[in-house]
């Protein structure tokens, strides 16, 4: 794992990431490894999914493989796993765990635990350990304390419909001392939904054709996530905001020229709280409730602010 202070280091945007943010080869690249690892079988939504996502699969990659440890295996648990990237990461020196089946589940489901052999991107078969049906608003997740060196939250905290502060929990319980979560979600106030609300068109999610959980519930703005992290007890907590480009010129060029201009604009620190995304690393430390009123409205009424 990644020496104790440096999750600053893990959060920030690099030059690397620059790069890849306003060139193409490192971006065009990658989706070609993920449209090859999901197939000619690949729904259009699946592909509309993967090119539209590729380059923040990239940079989440990149802070990944900054908290992993070459030079021993380490025990990575996903939860709500991408199978492209699950494929990536099993060429990793890791032991690889997964929880899925939904945190938004409201039928009664217990976990079930077993082992699938998958391949990975270089046709390695390995053996993976995974939790199906797991409500990760509600369960236990089913592994032993302090047995994860990592834990990846990858765009699944804004699916949240009840209460994240279980999650969290759970999270810091499997952690090993010292073990790290690596957590990813939309920023609520991204300039994309400012430049909306600016020009009178819907800032929200339209409704989904399956269930709520589908879509973002509660989004989070860095300031609250770090509050979030740092309340329940996680160490060195670090959030930052990044940008990432889903539209190449030869996709729809009206929309890459938007995002090209949005991307340098937050580029400069002081608009830089408006950048798409968010990235949190953390620390495993103590683990206690915490509540924020900005979050729950119990909290609130109890402080006077909702009435």
């Amino acid at each position: 794992m990644a020496d104790p202070g440096t999750n600053a280091a893990i959060a920030r945007t690099t030059w690397s990431d620059l790069r890849s943010t306003f060139g193409f080869s490192q971006v065009r690249a990658f989706r070609r490894r993920l449209l090859t690892m999901a197939g000619d079988g690949a729904s259009r939504e699946q592909t509309a999914y993967l090119l539209f996502n590729s380059h923040r699969y990239l940079l989440t990659l990149r802070r990944i493989d900054a908290l992993l440890a070459p030079e021993r295996t380490i025990d990575v648990l996903d939860l709500a796993p991408a199978p492209e990237l699950t494929r990536i990461l099993l060429d990793r020196n890791v032991r690889y765990h997964s929880a899925d089946g939904g945190y938004y589940l409201d039928r009664e489901t217990r976990p079930v635990v077993d082992s699938e052999i998958m391949l990975s991107e270089r046709g390695t078969e390995c053996t993976v350990r995974r939790a199906r049906d797991v409500n990760l608003e509600r369960d236990r997740l089913p592994f032993d304390d302090a047995s994860m060196d990592l834990v990846l939250g990858l765009e699944v905290i804004e699916h949240l419909i009840r209460n994240p502060v279980h999650m969290l929990q759970e999270i810091a319980r499997v952690l090993r001392p010292g073990g790290k979560l690596l957590l990813t979600t939309d920023n609520a106030n991204h300039y994309i939904r400012l430049l909306k609300f600016l020009a009178l068109r819907p800032i929200y999610w339209p409704y989904p054709e399956t269930t709520f959980g589908d879509r973002h519930n509660r989004e989070f703005l860095a300031w609250e996530l770090e509050d979030l992290l740092r309340g329940i007890g996680y160490a060195d907590v670090a959030v930052r905001t990044f940008n990432w480009r889903p539209f190449l010129p030869e996709q729809d060029f009206r929309k890459f020229l938007g995002y090209t201009v949005g991307n340098l604009v937050t580029a400069v620190p002081p608009f830089s709280r408006y950048r798409r995304h968010i990235v949190a690393v953390a620390t495993r430390d103590r683990i206690v409730d915490y509540y924020p009123s900005n979050l729950f409205i119990r909290s609130a009424r109890e402080a006077g602010i909702w009435e």
